[in-house]
């Protein structure tokens, strides 16, 4: 069963990659490394890698210390800047990297099943609403849906999330927030 280690890589080092382009395209950061030298895009790194080890831990029986160092070559090896990349191109196609069994969803919603809110990811998934890469046309569509549909419609046809899942509350509170925003920016 390589279910166990396909969700190991997407819910850890797709993960840490999104996170950090995300936390740090709204820190004003341009490149991974730089995003994760700066301490608050870490730390927001951290706490959803943080969250989405206690899934894996959870929902496939991983080793917390196995795991904690998979996790610990992860940042390393993201954060090295002879590897580095754009924010803009390891956070573009939002629309597809939100859906409900992607890095982001995918552990929140198991999380907040299992565990309670996962605070970390959905600070990620607020970073993600506000990703507006011009060139990006899924950067543009979820814009453009974020301003045209109702809260529920965009946590279900987004998001995967219906009325009786135990993340909706909380996804509903941050889309809420941005359309609001939105609506203040016309």
């Amino acid at each position: 069963n390589l279910d166990p280690y396909i969700e190991r890589k997407l819910y850890t080092v797709n993960t840490a990659h999104l996170a950090a382009a995300y936390l740090g395209e709204l820190a004003g950061h341009h490149t991974i490394v730089s995003a994760l030298s700066d301490p608050k895009v870490r730390a927001g790194t951290e706490a959803a890698l943080a969250e989405t080890s206690k899934v894996l831990v959870l929902k496939h029986g991983l080793k917390e210390k196995e795991h904690a160092k998979y996790v610990a070559k992860t940042l390393e090896r993201i954060s090295n800047p002879a590897v580095d990349d754009e924010v803009a191109r390891v956070g573009r196609d939002p629309m597809r990297k939100l859906s409900r069994n992607e890095r982001l969803i995918g552990p929140a919603a198991y999380y907040a099943e299992h565990v309670g809110s996962p605070e970390g990811l959905l600070a990620v998934i607020d970073a993600a609403l506000s990703f507006g890469c011009s060139e990006d046309h899924s950067a543009q569509e979820l814009q453009a849906k974020l301003g045209t549909m109702s809260v529920a419609e965009f946590a279900e046809r987004v998001f995967g999330i219906s009325a009786g899942d135990a993340l909706t509350p909380m996804l509903e509170e941050i889309i809420n927030s941005h359309k609001v925003a939105l609506a203040l920016d016309r």
